[in-house]
């Protein structure tokens, strides 16, 4: 089985996107290959190593010239490789086709896909992809489903055999950084029905920032003629989700009982800010909070009182995926009042 990641380390091809839709952060942009002259100042120039394995665009699409045993030509969206951070909520997403007959007698499958890496070098990605399988100049059975959910510690990319004969697909990877989730979408690009959805708690974070790809292959052997292997309307948006609530914390520490409420928190430039009441004894406050997160995904947040809530304050470190607090990681403060640990 061929590990999606190893796409970015044969002969990988660097690449940018067109933009038709509203930007916001230098690293959105989308393109639909109508032009391969904006498709290589968007994606960068090609940078090839090996010259049977190369892309070009053609017919509104993105297609592949494979003669090798390599693995699948990739190319990186952002013409100097943009960065996209972990921290922050966006979506990916692509059409691909997928060919009935291959170019080749020689051919053994054809595959195109999408992925997230923290670098070309890196054995870790989150990525979908849809494959054909071949013998002799035929096609051996339906479309196969890859996809590799797990970014930390998999490299492989699961296969699934689907009972549909469709050839063409939607794919789209949407992290989310406030809840801490990424969700895998494989839709048939016909009727936009849900083939394989996969929601999972993000492993992203275990990188501070991303480079996003597309791979595309017809191994060991594609030509340009007679197929309809491609990919078209890549996009990449920032999202920008409501604000959530976390979990209380409502007990006693020697002797004293206490609450911890964080409302509204919200990521704004992949910061997270909102409010934290506080409720120690007899004693409250409402604070503002700040914070960020960290490798493990854990929300780092931090408020102390000012004026009138001089003395109040806490220090605290959240868990999204179980909706606890890490243990014996958090300090809550209040005036006269011994630090309270949990």
């Amino acid at each position: 089985m061929e590990y999606l990641w190893r796409s970015l380390l044969a002969g990988a091809a660097l690449i940018g996107l067109g933009s038709s839709i509203s930007i916001s952060s230098p690293w959105e942009g989308s393109d639909d290959f109508s032009s391969g002259t904006a498709t290589e100042s968007l994606w960068g120039a090609y940078k090839q190593k090996f010259p049977s394995l190369y892309t070009y665009v053609a017919n509104g699409r993105l297609g592949v010239i494979h003669n090798s045993n390599e693995h699948a030509v990739a190319r990186v969206w952002g013409k100097k490789w943009h960065k996209i951070p972990t921290a922050a909520c966006w979506k990916i997403q692509a059409d691909i086709f997928l060919p009935s007959t291959p170019t080749s007698t020689r051919t053994e499958f054809a595959k195109a896909g999408l992925g997230v890496t923290p670098s070309a070098s890196s054995k870790q990605d989150l990525g979908l992809g849809v494959k054909q399988e071949f013998w002799q100049g035929n096609s051996t059975g339906l479309p196969v489903l890859l996809v590799d959910d797990e970014f930390r510690t998999n490299p492989n990319a699961e296969e699934l055999y689907w009972g549909q004969d469709t050839k063409s697909f939607r794919l789209k990877i949407v992290h989310d950084a406030l809840r801490m989730t990424d969700i895998l979408t494989i839709a048939r690009l016909d009727s936009g029905a849900t083939v394989e959805e996969r929601q999972v708690v993000s492993g992203l974070p275990a990188a501070k920032e991303v480079v996003l790809f597309v791979f595309i292959s017809g191994k060991p052997s594609w030509s340009a003629q007679g197929t309809d292997l491609g990919i078209d309307n890549w996009s990449v948006v920032e999202n920008n989700p409501d604000p959530i609530n976390l979990n209380p914390q409502n007990a006693t520490y020697k002797g004293v009982v206490y609450s911890v409420l964080v409302a509204g928190l919200d990521l704004v430039n992949q910061k997270l800010t909102g409010t934290v009441a506080l409720t120690v004894g007899a004693a409250t406050a409402t604070l503002p909070i700040t914070g960020s997160i960290d490798k493990s995904g854990y929300f780092a947040l931090t408020a102390k009182g000012t004026v009138a809530s001089k003395g109040f304050g806490c220090v605290l470190l959240y868990d999204v995926a179980t909706g606890t607090y890490r243990p014996n990681k958090n300090t809550v403060t209040a005036p006269k009042q011994k630090a309270i640990r949990f």
